[in-house]
């Protein structure tokens, strides 16, 4: 679509568009029905858990993933007779953990299930067995896979798409795009720790210095690499793409010239921050 054709478009159909094709949640919601049976946690065991995992993988349709904070909802549609009177149910909060378990990694719908800041799970009589599983988030938490995580100056990883959300669709991300959003990531992430750095030696405790610190930092949420690990995500150490950074900026001297006096325009600006800050010395409670 060109800019006259987008004018007459309302919010809502370029939302209900993406979501459709999978790309976006519909203004931070998705909610999706699995039908078949949920698998407890600790029920049949690990190929059990395996099976029941690669089944959820199987029947996702997003071709996105949520960074940020999310709240889920699962319900569960059971026997009410086998729940009370027999022993091949679990616990509601078994279930729960297989299917967080199986929503996260680079097939499922979050990164990590620490991104989970609320849960409601239940079960409701039904001749069906199923579930459902409901999440909201900020609407613009997400990025369209496939994702990589960014190691950083803070020493977490910051994910980072090949494919940019647009208005217009899903455009392939640039080499230029890629080492925007990367500068963006270093300099947020390395002033948010220098900033924390000063305001220790200024005396303050680190849950102050950290809350001090928090409107400098980026928006996007960094996860421990103890995180990532085993998830299956792409993970590429601060020394690997910085050197990708210089071996790209050497073929564009003006973009990487445009990316060097924003970066050091930001890091000055944090520099004074942090002194004004330290002047102050230790807040008073």
């Amino acid at each position: 679509m060109d800019e006259r054709e987008l004018r007459g478009i309302e919010p809502f159909e370029i939302e209900a568009t993406g979501a459709q094709a999978g790309v976006n949640p519909m203004f931070g919601e998705w909610r999706q029905r699995f039908d078949f049976a949920p698998v407890p946690h600790r029920g049949g065991g690990g190929p059990a858990r395996r099976a029941f995992q690669d089944r959820i993988h199987d029947a996702l349709t997003n071709r996105f993933v949520y960074w940020g904070e999310v709240q889920v909802t699962i319900t569960l549609f059971l026997d009410v007779q086998a729940i009370l009177e027999t022993s091949e149910t679990a616990d509601v909060d078994n279930y729960a953990k297989a299917i967080l378990d199986a929503l996260k990694g680079p097939d499922g719908i979050i990164v990590d299930d620490t991104q989970v800041q609320a849960l409601t799970i239940s079960w409701i009589d039904s001749h069906t067995t199923y579930f459902e599983v409901e999440i909201r988030s900020s609407p613009d938490d997400f990025m369209i896979k496939p994702v990589t995580f960014f190691e950083m100056p803070d020493g977490l990883y910051y994910p980072q798409p090949a494919t940019i959300w647009e208005v217009a669709g899903p455009k392939a991300s640039t080499d230029l795009d890629h080492f925007v959003g990367l500068t963006i990531s270093e300099m947020m992430a390395g002033g948010k720790r220098h900033m924390r750095h000063v305001l220790r030696q200024a005396g303050l405790t680190r849950l102050e210095a950290s809350r001090n610190s928090v409107h400098i930092q980026t928006q996007l949420r960094g996860f421990h690499r103890s995180r990532l690990v085993d998830s299956g995500f792409d993970m590429v150490p601060i020394a690997d793409w910085r050197r990708q950074r210089t071996a790209w900026a050497e073929g564009e001297p003006e973009k990487a010239r445009f990316l060097t006096e924003v970066a050091d325009k930001y890091r000055g600006s944090v520099e004074r921050l942090a002194a004004a800050a330290a002047a102050l010395g230790r807040p008073r409670s």
